[in-house]
């Protein structure tokens, strides 16, 4: 039997663990930082109609797209949060 078990670092976890195969997104930064910024890229993509009554071009949105992956991958947080506010700012 298989189980995948997907979380934030946590010592409790990763005592538990120790014995079994482990795969860690933090051992693999470039990959990581890519699918932060697919994420992020979709995500904003859904708000292009709001953004274009902005006044907002796609090179604007682009650098918002690295900015929030940036910070992100930087921080440590999830990308979720910062999408969110913005999708649900009036």
């Amino acid at each position: 039997c298989k189980v995948l078990i997907s979380s934030r670092y946590s010592s409790t976890i990763a005592k538990r663990l120790r014995a079994s195969q482990t795969i860690s997104l933090s051992d693999e930064p470039r990959s990581l930082k890519l699918a932060i910024m697919q994420y992020v890229s979709q995500r904003l993509q859904l708000l292009h109609d709001k953004f274009q009554q902005l006044g907002l071009v796609q090179k604007d949105v682009e650098g918002l797209a690295r900015v929030i992956t940036n910070k992100a991958d930087g921080m440590q947080l999830s990308p979720r949060p910062a999408i969110e506010i913005i999708t649900h700012r009036r």
